[in-house]
């Protein structure tokens, strides 16, 4: 659950955008045997708004994450 951000214009220079930690919005340590099982979401916004091309992701706990439990919602 503590994760980072990263942008990238041109996918080689990296852009630190926000670090998440494994906490939620109390400060409190988040129970990963509530958001453990298939289907169940969490929401987490970035603290200001990122114009890029390439966004990468870095998980600092190690968990492991498929590609398909990433979503990104984007605005036009």
């Amino acid at each position: 659950m503590a994760f980072e951000i990263y942008a990238s214009d041109d996918g080689l220079t990296w852009k630190p955008v926000q670090t998440f930690e494994d906490k939620d919005e109390n400060g409190e340590p988040i129970d990963k045997s509530t958001v453990c099982a298939d289907y169940q979401e969490r929401y987490y916004g970035l603290e200001e708004p990122v114009t890029t091309t390439y966004i990468k992701f870095v998980a600092n706990n190690g968990d492991m994450y498929q590609i398909s439990e990433l979503l990104f919602y984007t605005e036009k």
